[in-house]
């Protein structure tokens, strides 16, 4: 559906407001309220509120996630907690001491010990100083861990994406700089 604003808007059909059509408002499950003026401020509040309302969650889904790391590639040991794993892991690698809150797997591998590592830390600093320092593992003398191991952000959906994005947009600019051919004077 269209917004009032000519937009495709999945929040003005969460919100309830649909496509004003001159001086009658058509909600989204197709009743129609006539009136215009009176109802499209109701329509525009309640679009906001819907807006705002989004953006909380989204704000609260981020501070949440400030504590929490995820590492691929990390596989598990038999009788070791990945807590424990991870720890030292991190000390032994990076030269991190960190406190591990929490530690789980994700994802649907098959094979549980290749499964990604969701790790709560114990603040948002440590998160943010073992993410920074993790860039580190790429010349790690350990193949494994140098061509296996990644360890990255909790992101958001909408973040995932957009960094996803960010990265092609700078591999096709490297892509475009190796294929220029070298100017001759």
């Amino acid at each position: 559906s269209m917004s009032m604003s000519g937009y495709p808007s999945k929040l003005g059909e969460i919100a309830g407001i649909g496509v004003n059509r001159g001086t009658d408002l058509v909600r989204v499950d197709g009743s129609v309220t006539v009136g215009g003026a009176v109802n499209y401020a109701q329509a525009v509040k309640r679009f906001r509120t819907a807006v705002v309302a989004a953006v909380h969650v989204e704000q609260k889904s981020i501070q949440g996630r400030s504590r929490n790391i995820v590492i691929c590639g990390l596989r598990s040991v038999d009788k070791v907690s990945d807590a424990a794993l991870l720890r030292d892991f991190l000390a032994d690698n990076l030269g991190l001491k960190v406190t591990v809150a929490t530690s789980k797997r994700i994802g649907h591998d098959p094979d549980v010990s290749r499964r990604r590592v969701l790790v709560t830390m114990g603040t948002a600093d440590q998160a943010a100083t073992v993410i920074e320092a993790a860039k580190r593992l790429k010349f790690s003398p350990d193949p494994e861990i140098r061509g296996k191991v990644f360890i990255t952000a909790d992101l958001t959906v909408a973040e995932r994406k957009a960094a996803y994005e960010l990265r092609c947009k700078r591999r096709m600019a490297r892509q475009r700089q190796n294929n220029r051919s070298p100017q001759t004077a």
